[in-house]
């Protein structure tokens, strides 16, 4: 694999987004939901129908919050205009629809030529939380910016996100935790990006039952992680317990020169139909793009990836991570290859260490029905107790 490779996919990459565990970050699993809580409650006017007017009476009811009060929205549709951005500026306030999830905004989705504070919820004070809410048609649903001088988390849990480019994306430089969980995600080309560090994204299910629909005719990735300048930094996010079915690659974490990734965590999620549209989707778990920055460190543990028609886990200018007892099975190509798998006439494959991957640990991970297990073209990497099962009945 030669640097064209790097080149080729780092640049894509901007242009669509605009064994040994002791590298493994714990953080609580904070399972609480916290509902049912006594706080303030500032109520939102039902949907009008009106665009204009659900906007004006959403802000009205975030305008009107303290510190711990719960902004309640009604069932029904609130409409959205094109442009139109909320700002929740005040420390722990809660966001919350309706509890049955009847409760849907509604926005007008296209490619975003900007990504840099986009979210239609911004969120820039501390302790926010988004819950049992449908966001539909976004862009950019929601956005946090968490910096170094804030002390607690934000939690965006239960919500419903369809027929959009980007969910959610975070920017951080706060040891503090971002809790992403228990959401679905339905027809996006993206989950979530993660710029910077410490967020916690766990027990989502991502679908896309109707790839036709979507912006580009098909899913990208879950999620993009990449370095917070001016820190150059990508630690400590967690990507757990999460299910996802129908998408064209997982999670794809990016340094450039002078930059590190690091201590991150992709464990125990499940993937399900993997699927390569076009030469350049690749059908994976988790792709480590190393481009000359600093990509070690990194656990990749107890995953199951049931179909693909790529390559399972693909490393690229990549040292001392862990690839540990995941799970790839029944490999069947599609109508397309991976462009790199076709040029270089590599069969489907499960782990694919290229040119540039140094001591990084591939133990204990099982392979049935995948063509090539393993694609080794690093220096020094470790091998040990991999297990091949192939059916031949």
């Amino acid at each position: 694999m030669n640097n064209d490779f790097i080149q080729r996919w780092s640049l894509a990459l901007v242009i669509l987004s605009g064994v040994c565990l002791l590298a493994s970050p714990v953080f609580a699993d904070d399972d609480d939901d916290d509902e049912g809580f006594s706080a303030p409650v500032v109520q939102v006017a039902p949907p009008s129908g009106d665009a204009a007017t659900d906007v004006l009476n959403i802000q009205g009811a975030i305008d009107m919050a303290t510190p711990g009060t719960v902004v309640q929205f009604a069932p029904g549709t609130y409409q959205i205009t094109p442009g139109t951005q909320f700002v929740i500026s005040v420390d722990d306030v809660t966001l919350q629809g309706d509890d049955d999830s009847r409760t849907t905004i509604l926005g007008v989705a296209a490619f975003p030529m900007n990504f840099l504070f986009q979210g239609d919820f911004l969120l820039v004070a501390s302790e926010t939380t988004i819950r049992h809410l449908t966001f539909d048609g976004f862009d950019y649903a929601i956005e946090v910016f968490q910096d170094d001088v804030q002390t607690t988390s934000h939690r965006i849990e239960h919500n419903t996100f369809r027929n959009g480019f980007l969910p959610i994306q975070t920017w951080s430089f706060s040891d503090d935790v971002i809790h992403i969980k228990k959401n679905k995600m339905v027809n996006v080309q993206f989950a979530v990006r993660v710029i910077g560090k410490t967020v916690h994204f766990y027990k989502n299910k991502v679908t896309s039952p109707e790839p036709e629909t979507m912006l580009a005719g098909k899913p990208f990735a879950v999620a993009i992680i990449y370095p917070q300048l001016p820190t150059g930094v990508c630690e400590n996010n967690i990507f757990e317990d999460n299910k996802v079915v129908g998408n064209a690659d997982g999670f794809i974490f990016v340094s450039f020169p002078n930059e590190r990734c690091t201590n991150n965590v992709v464990r125990d999620n499940e993937f399900v139909d993997m699927r390569v549209w076009f030469d350049f989707d690749f059908g994976t778990l988790v792709w480590l793009q190393g481009n000359g920055g600093t990509m070690e460190g990194n656990v990749i543990e107890g995953n199951e990836v049931e179909g693909s028609q790529g390559v399972g886990i693909l490393v690229t200018e990549a040292q001392h991570n862990y690839i540990v007892d995941n799970e790839f099975e029944d490999f069947v190509a599609g109508d397309v290859l991976p462009w790199f798998l076709e040029f270089f006439d590599v069969p489907l494959t499960g782990i694919f260490l290229g040119e540039a991957t140094t001591s990084n640990y591939v133990v204990e991970n099982e392979f049935e029905n995948v063509p090539n297990p393993i694609e080794d073209w690093g220096v020094d990497n470790i091998f040990e107790d991999n297990e091949v099962d192939d059916d031949d009945d």
